[in-house]
């Protein structure tokens, strides 16, 4: 399945904290910029594949202009895109690796 939900990237004085605004939980932070976007697509692929498995409601995305109303000034909306078909056959070729 194909996801497509915005993060929310806060600077703050030492590192980079990334939030899903539409997905409680998902969280993670990085030292610098180009690391922030490899670990929010991680943390997002991490938790939609948990949400599949556990066959949870899967929360309808936030639009830009939703979410860019709460940004603060320190604050930067991402979007990362993600496919949990992808990741999963990705993971089975490892395995047999």
């Amino acid at each position: 399945m194909k996801y497509r939900y915005y993060s929310v990237f806060t600077q703050e004085k030492d590192y980079i904290d990334i939030t899903f605004p539409d997905l409680k939980g998902c969280i993670t932070f990085s030292d610098n910029l180009e690391q922030a976007l490899h670990m929010s697509k991680e943390a997002l692929e991490g938790y939609l594949l948990v949400l599949e498995d556990e066959k949870m409601s899967i929360p309808k995305p936030s639009t830009y202009q939703e979410l860019q109303a709460k940004l603060n000034d320190n604050q930067q909306l991402q979007l990362i895109s993600v496919d949990t078909d992808f990741i999963r056959r990705r993971e089975e070729n490892k395995a047999i690796e």
